[in-house]
């Protein structure tokens, strides 16, 4: 039975997690057991373990005689989130520029960019939030090293929650693709150490945009 119910886990685990990041679930809503295995169609058993999942990722919380409910993110918790994928992308960026970079993984990064360019123009937000997530999931994933992306991918979900919520994207979407354009700049000059402080700089920037708390950053000033 153990066997049977990973699989079930992770496919409502995503589904759930998407719904959260989307803002389809809200602060403070119940997430039921019960409702959840009529819906999804399985045991508890699945249900509880995706919530279980949830719960120690800071997407929900689980209060005693209420249940499982969405947790809501203080001005505190989003600096703290901002801070550890910062930290991390840009560790991630740096040891991917040290390997290096193959002129195929440039030109998929370029790709990657391209993409979020044409979605730009066309406004179409929703694929930009997608394309966004595989530039930097891609550089995760070029750093070799899998405990960094493991951990990335879990706190970028949490960064995806935040920005889903805000209405920032459209009035600052140029400012992200400048960064994206920086870092792709510092990795073909094998700027290892650049590559990973423009990035670490472009996360912490997205945080202060949707904070409203926004600072010369830096970069800005050397490319």
């Amino acid at each position: 039975m153990a066997k049977k119910s990973g699989p079930l886990r992770e496919k409502i685990y995503n589904k759930l997690i998407g719904e959260i990041v989307t803002g389809q679930l809200n602060p403070g809503e119940r997430l039921s057991e019960g409702s959840l295995a009529q819906r999804f169609h399985v045991s508890r058993t699945p249900i509880r373990e995706a919530l279980l999942q949830l719960e120690k990722l800071g997407y929900v919380v689980h209060k005693k005689n209420v249940g499982t409910i969405v947790k809501k993110i203080s001005p505190e918790g989003v600096r703290e989130i901002f801070e550890v994928v910062a930290a991390l992308e840009g560790m991630a960026v740096e040891l991917f520029c040290q390997l290096p970079p193959t002129p195929e993984d440039m030109a998929e990064l370029a790709q990657l960019q391209q993409e979020l360019r044409r979605n730009t123009m066309e406004q179409d937000f929703a694929s930009y939030y997608e394309g966004n997530r595989k530039f930097h999931e891609f550089l995760a994933e070029k750093s070799g090293n899998k405990t960094l992306l493991e951990l990335t991918r879990n706190h970028r979900d949490s960064i995806y929650r935040i920005v889903a919520r805000g209405s920032t994207l459209p009035l600052h979407i140029q400012e992200y693709l400048a960064g994206h354009d920086a870092i792709i700049e510092a990795l073909q000059k094998g700027e290892a150490q650049k590559a990973g402080m423009i990035m670490k700089d472009h996360v912490l920037e997205a945080g202060q945009l949707i904070s409203g708390d926004m600072a010369p950053l830096p970069w800005r000033t050397t490319t």
